[in-house]
């Protein structure tokens, strides 16, 4: 009888490592500040490391482990092994081999960042809702923008970009730190204004101590917002977690404490935006 129970006990020690890792949920995030901020001051406060620790409380059924990584090397570990992220873009290539989520937050479009002391510069080329015209100022204005070089802007102010590329008043800036290097030159006015999210130019404005003294300006011809999902690999496990992963989404993602993660990033305007698009998108479903 003492041999056979041994032989349990050892059976079930065998299988616990497998036990344990089908209950673990590794969470891979970047180093991208703000949406991931892995160190300095701000460590654990970009919106997405924010989400990361909501889900883990909500999923203490769980073991949690953590990895940065580049986008890179996140994409190809959820082909390869089990894990999750909390924030990834669709593509009809990473839906052969992951799994997303319900919507889990909308993140508002790429626009105009200048100095607040330029407003008067900037008025002629806004509409009546307060939106830029990124066409007509390229067009018809002799500031210079800058941009990082090989990023892709998106719907229309990737467009206008094309549309004018050459003109001398389009300002390339290559290397590391490419938008903190943009905002640095923004604000020695090297730069009439520079191009890029909500969120960066608050992150880089209070990093830099220029909170109070830089204005956004969302662009006409891009769309309101673009979603965002969570994404887990795509097998039997990852469903098991996901189907959690919705339910909490579902519950949680209208209300003030989860929008609150993004909006920290945001000024009083943009945060309204968003929140506005929210409780409509999200209430609605």
């Amino acid at each position: 009888m003492r041999q056979l129970l041994t032989v349990i006990v050892m059976l079930l020690l065998g299988c616990l490592p497998a036990m344990l890792k089908s209950d673990t949920i590794t969470w891979y995030h970047a180093d991208f500040p703000p949406g991931s901020i892995p160190k300095g001051p701000d460590k654990g406060k970009g919106y997405n490391d924010q989400t990361e620790k909501f889900m883990v409380k909500q999923l203490p059924e769980f073991q949690h482990q953590f990895v940065t990584a580049n986008y890179s090397r996140i994409v190809h570990d959820l082909k390869v092994r089990n894990g999750c992220t909390v924030g990834l873009f669709k593509s009809k290539e990473r839906e052969q081999f992951i799994l997303y989520s319900i919507p889990r937050l909308l993140v508002l479009p790429n626009g105009v960042v200048f100095k607040k002391e330029r407003l008067v510069d900037f008025a002629p080329y806004l509409d009546e809702n307060g939106y830029i015209s990124i066409d007509k100022l390229m067009e018809r204005s002799r500031f210079n923008v800058g941009i990082a070089k090989g990023r892709n802007y998106a719907g229309g102010i990737q467009q206008a970009l094309e549309k004018y590329k050459g003109k001398k008043t389009i300002i390339e800036r290559v290397g590391l730190d490419v938008f903190s290097g943009l905002f640095q030159m923004l604000m020695a006015d090297h730069l009439d204004y520079i191009i890029g999210f909500p969120v960066e130019a608050k992150f880089f404005a209070r990093k830099h101590g220029y909170e109070n003294a830089i204005h956004f300006f969302p662009v006409k011809e891009m769309p309101l917002y673009s979603k965002t999902y969570m994404a887990c690999s795509k097998n039997k496990w990852g469903y098991k977690v996901m189907d959690k992963i919705n339910q909490i989404l579902t519950k949680y993602r209208h209300t003030p404490e989860y929008l609150a993660f993004y909006e920290y990033w945001l000024d009083d305007s943009a945060a309204l935006r968003h929140k506005q698009f929210s409780h409509k998108l999200f209430l609605n479903q």
